[in-house]
């Protein structure tokens, strides 16, 4: 208890007082903190806080901080020996009255905390040794409000009583109350309590959560003192262990019970912690499990509840046996945190001042030495805070009274990881941050974990583009730490990073003749979330899914793609030449007409197209005179008059075949004007024709030279001169033309 000084009254393990901490070099502290480690969040804790900071030392791997250093506790191997030991504040003394056993719980969400009921010497409500409480109080925003129906009956509030447990559900959204006792702390014959209370977070009223639970079995039998907790894996709140009476004895209970938010149901696990009362229980964000320790009979054991059956624990250290210790969920790192407790039975006779915190599968002591902390206790509560961010210890019993007093352990936290996508193809980008809370000072951040091609920077986020071939994946972390050297790691985040997708393609036929239908088949790989196949048919079509059918219409040659597009858009491709000719075709016929007379050239020839070139040609059923050597043509001088059927068969290199066949007629005369062959005067009067006007034309060419050089010489003269123009005769005129000089005259 706190004396006129200003220091601490209360007694170690070992004995010994704890060192006196005036008020005066509190605030000196505060101060150099405030001036060196920057803003010191005193104005975020309980209303009108003294702030008396204590300076702690510890050990192991903690998630919260330290004002500075302080003397060395042995302890636990430390899996990190730069991380120390969080820090207590005192707050002001509550407004409601000082008391033990009350019932206490919090919504983690948004810190809103309930109270309810307790013990005490005496109070408002009764002026006895002992008097069990019915108010009920909850805190909003870092102040207490007292709710206590102003009339209290039996439906609006739950009755005066002690060692009631309860736990928050987020689903109703409320807090589910059971049981307790009216008896004396040390004996009596007051009965036990088996009702069930919500309490409305909306609402902010009582109200009976199972008033159909009655008979025996379903409902859990009269208790004090168990341990609660919601499950959210279940949805449910688990109800395990405490105390009743029977014969007039006190007995420890061992059954688990949960409750749906209607109805109670008995588990009846397979294997569960011994009969015990006043364990601490908590849920386990870390561990995604409830976990209890300790309890009376007094043992350090440690339990976990998980998919509805217990599984004991073998932690390397553990706190000391302990009874009526209090355990929550840190809303910095999401792990547990035990507060208190006693060593003896009862309880009141040797409480202790030790706080752990179980993460990892270990415990770690937060302050392991008697002189630091909150006052030793036990059967105080133990809520979360979101002003400040902190778990807050309130009331419990001090030296064998009770207590209204109220610590509030700040840290500096950090939420898990978050990768925006956490799942993506190499290549990619994602952006990495850390929520960190708490702290005292500026925050520094180092990241690990990073995959490949990614690099840490002092920042609360980063972008990563991840190099390498995939798949694989990355477990990220990022170590905080405050002004003041205390540091937390950040729960790790798995980011998957994913090979680039690729496709794999087969078709059959890849050749053939048009039409030709042809099956494809695709199969993707790599690539993240759904991949869909898109396909280009090289014709100008286009289709869609894992094996498509398409006909080619026309002959040529085709390039087949597929694109392989995941959920992020990336694509692989591949592709496939197809190969489509057109049906194979023959015509026959005779050259000159279909008509022939004995003893004339008459050639059979073969004409095809499609198909694959080069062609193979056979002739079949060709007349006697014919031959042929493997062409498109067969040479035939016919002997005889006759009629034939004459046939081709024609092959092209893909095997495709073709056949035609013509009438061939042979007669002895040759035929009048028509398609058969012509005279022989016919067929010469032409180049005769030709040749006859290429003389005419040599002839006329060589006449015309002749007569030209002729004129030539006939038109030769001599040239004199003329007169100047003033020198003409006057007889002359301006339009008088000389007559032409026909040379000299001869005289006589």
């Amino acid at each position: 208890m706190p004396t006129p000084d200003g220091s601490y009254a209360g007694r170690s393990r070992s004995g010994r007082r704890p060192p006196r901490f005036s008020l005066a070099w509190g605030a000196v502290l505060v101060t150099l903190v405030a001036v060196v480690g920057g803003p010191f969040p005193l104005r975020t804790l309980e209303p009108s806080a003294t702030a008396l900071p204590t300076v702690l030392a510890g050990f192991g791997t903690s998630a919260h901080a330290s004002p500075g250093p302080g003397p060395a506790a042995a302890g636990p191997t430390a899996s990190s020996s730069n991380d120390s030991a969080p820090l207590w504040i005192r707050n002001d003394t509550a407004p409601w009255s000082a008391r033990v056993d009350a019932a206490t719980a919090s919504d983690p969400s948004n810190g809103f905390a309930l109270l309810f009921g307790g013990y005490e010497n005496s109070s408002g409500y009764c002026r006895l040794t002992f008097c069990a409480l019915p108010d009920t109080w909850v805190r909003i925003d870092g102040n207490w409000q007292n709710v206590t129906p102003a009339t209290l009956t039996s439906s609006d509030s739950p009755s005066a009583r002690w060692g009631a447990a309860v736990a928050f559900d987020p689903q109703i959204p409320g807090f589910v109350l059971f049981g307790g006792t009216t008896a004396l702390p040390n004996g009596g014959n007051d009965p036990a309590l088996n009702d069930t209370w919500i309490f409305s977070e909306t609402t902010g009223s009582w109200m009976l959560g199972c008033a159909s639970c009655t008979g025996s079995g379903s409902v859990p039998p009269a208790r004090w003192d168990a341990g609660m907790s919601f499950d959210p894996t279940s949805g449910e709140v688990v109800l395990f262990g405490g105390e009743s009476t029977s014969s007039g004895s006190v007995v420890e209970l061992a059954d688990t019970w949960a409750f749906n938010g209607t109805a109670w149901v008995d588990l009846q696990p397979s294997q569960a912690p011994s009969a015990r009362a006043a364990p601490a229980m908590a849920w386990d964000s870390v561990a995604a499990a409830i976990v209890l320790y300790g309890g009376y009979p007094l043992n350090s054991q440690t339990w976990s509840f998980d998919s509805g059956d217990w599984t004991e624990l073998a932690p390397v250290d553990s706190p000391p046996a302990l009874a009526g210790a209090r355990m929550a969920t840190d809303p910095l790192n999401g792990s547990v945190v035990l507060v208190g407790g006693c060593t003896s039975d009862p309880c009141t006779t040797d409480p202790v001042n030790g706080s752990w915190e179980y993460s990892g599968g270990d415990w770690r002591a937060l302050h392991p030495s008697a002189s630091v902390g909150p006052e030793a206790s036990a059967l105080a509560g133990l809520v979360a805070s979101s002003s400040p961010l902190a778990l807050l210890l309130i009331g419990g019993d001090v030296g064998g009274q009770p207590s209204n007093g109220s610590w509030s352990l700040l840290g500096v936290g950090a939420d898990s990881v978050l990768a925006t996508p956490s799942t993506l193809d190499v290549g990619g980008s994602t952006a990495l941050s850390v929520q960190a809370t708490g702290g005292v000072g500026p925050l520094a951040y180092t990241w690990f974990g990073l995959p490949p091609g990614c690099t840490s920077s002092d920042a609360s986020s980063l972008v990563c583009s991840p190099s390498g071939t995939g798949p694989y994946s990355s477990s990220v972390r990022v170590r905080v730490v405050d002004g003041i050297g205390e540091s937390v790691f950040s729960p790790a985040a798995s980011i998957q990073f994913n090979a680039l997708p690729t496709v794999r393609v087969l078709a059959n036929p890849l050749t053939g003749v048009a039409p030709l239908q042809v099956s494809f088949t695709a199969a993707a790989s790599g690539g993240t979330g759904t991949v869909d196949l898109a396909w280009a048919f090289g014709d100008g079509t286009t289709g869609i899914g894992s094996g498509p059918t398409h006909t080619y219409a026309r002959g040529g040659n085709y390039t087949a793609e597929v694109w392989a597009n995941d959920s992020l858009g990336t694509s692989g491709t591949a592709t496939l030449q197809i190969s489509v000719v057109d049906p194979l075709v023959v015509t026959l016929y005779v050259t000159p007409g279909l008509r022939a007379w004995t003893g004339n050239r008459t050639v059979v020839r073969a004409s095809a197209s499609g198909g694959e070139a080069p062609y193979d040609y056979t002739f079949t059923d060709l007349p006697s005179g014919c031959s042929n050597q493997g062409t498109n043509e067969s040479v035939c001088s016919l002997p005889a008059v006759g009629n034939w059927t004459v046939s081709v068969s024609v092959t092209d290199q893909s095997g495709q075949r073709a056949q035609a066949e013509t009438n061939l007629t042979a007669t002895s005369v040759p035929p009048g004007p028509g398609p058969g062959p012509a005279p022989l005067i016919d067929r010469l009067a032409y180049p005769i024709v030709l040749a006859a006007a290429a003389v005419a034309i040599v002839v006329v060419g060589i006449a015309l030279t002749r007569r030209r050089r002729a004129e030539r010489r006939r038109t030769t003269v001599t040239t004199v001169p003329v007169p100047e123009a003033h020198e003409l005769p006057p007889a002359w005129g301006s339009g008088y033309v000389p007559p032409p000089n026909r040379g000299p005259k001869r005289r006589g």
